[in-house]
């Protein structure tokens, strides 16, 4: 159970922030309209991915070295990780509201 709504709250918090990276620089190209262009932004969420992944992995180690039984551990750690979902979902959802709001510049190649 706890893992299922740990990925929910990762899958729903990280989405956006693909949403908000991809719609900074959006590219298209002209022969394939449905393929967009941007190898880069892959390799930045990569990276944000990681780095929510070790995130998750120290929280596991410092709650760990704290004794608790293991409902409590992993009640902490689902409480933390949705409060740092929410935070996130929310930032990138008022991000991606604003940049619709202005506009988007599509950028096309080839």
């Amino acid at each position: 159970m706890f893992s299922v709504i740990t990925a929910f709250i990762t899958a729903m918090s990280l989405s956006l922030v693909g949403i908000n990276i991809g719609i900074n620089i959006p590219q298209i190209s002209k022969k394939h309209v449905n393929k967009r262009i941007s190898t880069g932004m892959s390799f930045v969420l990569m990276i944000i991915l990681s780095v929510f992944i070790v995130a998750v992995v120290m929280m596991q180690f410092i709650i760990g070295s704290m004794h608790l039984s293991i409902f409590a551990h992993f009640s902490i750690l689902v409480g933390s990780l949705t409060l740092f979902g929410l935070i996130i979902y929310f930032t990138m959802m008022k991000r991606c509201v604003e940049k619709y709001e202005q506009g988007l510049k599509i950028t096309i190649v080839d």
